[in-house]
């Protein structure tokens, strides 16, 4: 395993990943190389924000917001292909350890990788903002459209719309919780330390 010390921010994980094939990889069925990067992410809120604890200032407490980050992490982990090895919440950012696993999504069908992304980004939602479960009309506007079906395949094993996603849920919430609009989060993420392995 080889390590890469990242020293810039932005949400680029997926060009870092080329770059970086060279160094570790892996092959699926179709004889088409793949590579499995674990990353160590950071993201920081603005304007001093909370994600738990208590603010000294207003004597309010936020603990209840990392409830909704640990959440939403579980909804993400039960529909992308990539594994959440580590977390650790702070009161103004968060650590994620991800790996992505470009090899497991290839092994989806094509019904299984539409479902998945309408969990994550649903047509429909229940009263309580739960995704509804996906209908065939739904499921079939992605399996029938196949330059789409393969941007969502990729979408599925990538570490920035992970991040996309998580940080957009949790930032338009305590955006509503805190009467504010604007940014919550100082960056999408930072990647603060990358890894490429060539074992599954």
């Amino acid at each position: 395993m080889t390590l890469v010390h990242l020293h810039h921010c932005g949400s680029l994980v997926a060009p870092i990943c080329r770059w970086a094939g060279e160094i570790g990889h892996v092959k699926i069925g179709s004889g088409r190389r793949v590579c499995i990067a674990i990353v160590h992410v950071i993201s920081r809120v603005v304007r001093r924000c909370f994600l738990l604890g208590n603010d000294p200032v207003t004597g309010k407490n936020f603990d209840h917001r990392k409830v909704w980050i640990e959440d939403r992490l579980q909804q993400l982990a039960a529909a992308f292909g990539i594994d959440l090895l580590a977390f650790s919440c702070l009161s103004n950012h968060f650590h994620l350890i991800l790996r992505s696993r470009p090899d497991v999504v290839a092994t989806w069908d094509d019904t299984e990788v539409a479902r998945r992304w309408l969990l994550l980004c649903p047509v429909r939602k229940s009263k309580d903002g739960q995704p509804e479960v996906p209908n065939e009309f739904e499921l079939n506007s992605i399996r029938h459209d196949p330059e789409r079906l393969a941007k969502i395949r990729m979408r599925l094993s990538d570490i920035s719309w992970w991040m996309r996603l998580l940080c957009q849920n949790i930032a338009q919430r305590a955006n509503r919780d805190d009467g504010e609009v604007g940014k919550f989060f100082r960056h999408v993420f930072v990647p603060f330390g990358f890894w490429m392995t060539n074992r599954c």
